[in-house]
């Protein structure tokens, strides 16, 4: 049977009168679960990191090593969270990974040693891998198979809504009680209101038209196996993508707050900037996933990151004493639209050239690379700042990696097979 026919009846599954209403109460709860699992902790990592810095007298290459260990953990457990999805119920593997990341918040709340912090973040990090956006990214795209584009950025546009909300909320805690307080009450929406919803809602993909279990469901999708999708060049040109465009996007995300303070902006004034990169990214996201629906992700793809890496050197303009206000919000536009392309363009991109089959499993390997970069641009970006008092040179370089992403990204096309099913897969239909 051609991928043309599987995509018929999948869409016949979709439409099933329970899975209409139940489509759009799982990318609800998926929403709800990026705002405070991505909010609670990647998001308010740049709030955490002057006061962490502050307080126990850390240099900014150690207190660095918080955010590293963490997006290491994100993108390093990302593949063995993408092979669980390919075989069990995702509820299982999100709660889990809620419940790991409610744990975190809540040692580091109580912790006062360096070591101690660093597990915690290891802990966010390995929680947030089995729950945010690789899992999520699946499930939207199973769920939405007409519109996944759509659908994944409106799930990331939860972790916008997040960065909006919990990071001025975390400066005032620190501020006015203490960061341990501000760790505890990040914990309490995960375990109170995240947690019940990814148990009571949450399920991989649809009920289909014909097998139940995930492994029965996963044999009638079009798609590559895993080992003939390692051996394809888009495979390897999206792992480009993502270790160099993530350099970037450690550049800037990470480093923004502690940028602007050290230029001189307050730091309720920095936060605030934090803030509305993630308010512009709230809208951002669904459009730039309406985009990628209207004109294929592959297409969209260099663009979105040509943007990113302006973003960057618009950045460094508004650290400028006069004339800093119109870089200032034009890198808010640029950066808040496309900051989250990783996560949303190039899941689409692997669908778009590798296929359904074994898209969770795919997507966390090439999340690998992502995750390389973000470590080690957060990192490299902390140890250059240490060197050189200053945030040029490590911005510039984040912009250079983007832009040899970009040219990367022109050069993905579906890969030989994308669309076959395997023979025999559908006669098990019922």
């Amino acid at each position: 049977m051609t991928g043309e026919s599987a995509a018929v009846v999948r869409t016949e599954g979709d439409a099933a009168p329970d899975n209409q209403w139940r489509r759009w109460l799982v990318l609800a709860t998926l929403f709800v679960v990026m705002m405070f699992l991505i909010g609670s902790t990647a998001m308010t990592v740049p709030i955490f990191f002057t006061p962490l810095a502050r307080h126990y007298g850390w240099s900014h290459a150690r207190t660095s090593l918080l955010p590293t260990i963490f997006v290491l953990l994100l993108g390093g457990a990302a593949p063995v969270a993408g092979w669980l999805l390919d075989r069990i119920q995702a509820r299982v593997v999100m709660g889990v990974g809620a419940a790991m990341v409610a744990l975190g918040l809540l040692w580091a709340s109580r912790t006062d040693s360096f070591w101690g912090m660093l597990g915690a973040w290891m802990l966010m990090g390995a929680g947030g891998a089995a729950s945010t956006v690789v899992p999520s990214a699946v499930v939207a795209a199973n769920w939405f198979a007409d519109n996944r584009g759509l659908a994944i950025g409106a799930t990331l546009s939860g972790s916008g809504t997040g960065g909006i909300i919990l990071p001025p909320l975390t400066d005032y805690l620190i501020r006015h009680y203490n960061i341990g307080t501000a760790f505890f009450v990040l914990a309490v929406p995960i375990i109170l209101i995240v947690l019940p919803m990814i148990v009571l809602v949450i399920r991989t993909r649809p009920a289909g038209t014909f097998k139940s279990t995930v492994a029965e469901e996963v044999a009638n999708l079009p798609g590559l196996e895993l080992g003939p999708a390692l051996r394809t060049a888009p495979f390897w040109l999206l792992g480009f993508v993502q270790l160099t465009s993530s350099v970037g996007l450690a550049a800037c995300f990470y480093h923004t707050v502690p940028y602007l303070i050290h230029v001189g902006y307050s730091p309720a004034h920095a936060a605030l900037l934090q803030g509305a990169i993630t308010a512009v990214g709230v809208p951002g996201n669904p459009l730039l996933g309406i985009i990628v629906d209207r004109f294929t992700g592959r297409r969209v793809l260099p663009f979105a990151l040509v943007a990113m890496a302006a973003a960057l050197l618009l950045l460094l303009g508004a650290g400028h004493r006069q004339g800093w206000l119109p870089y200032l919000v034009v890198f808010v536009i640029f950066f808040g639209m496309t900051a989250g392309v990783t996560s949303s363009v190039v899941p689409v991109v692997t669908v778009e050239t590798l296929g359904w089959r074994r898209f969770g499993s795919i997507s966390g390997l090439i999340g690998l690379a992502a995750t390389v970069g973000l470590s080690g641009g957060t990192w490299l970006v902390g140890r250059i700042f240490d060197v050189t008092a200053s945030y040029s040179a490590a911005f510039e370089l984040g912009a250079i990696c983007t832009v040899a992403g970009t040219l990367a990204a022109i050069l993905v096309s579906p890969a030989q097979g994308v669309d076959a099913i395997p023979p025999g897969a559908m006669p098990h239909a019922h």
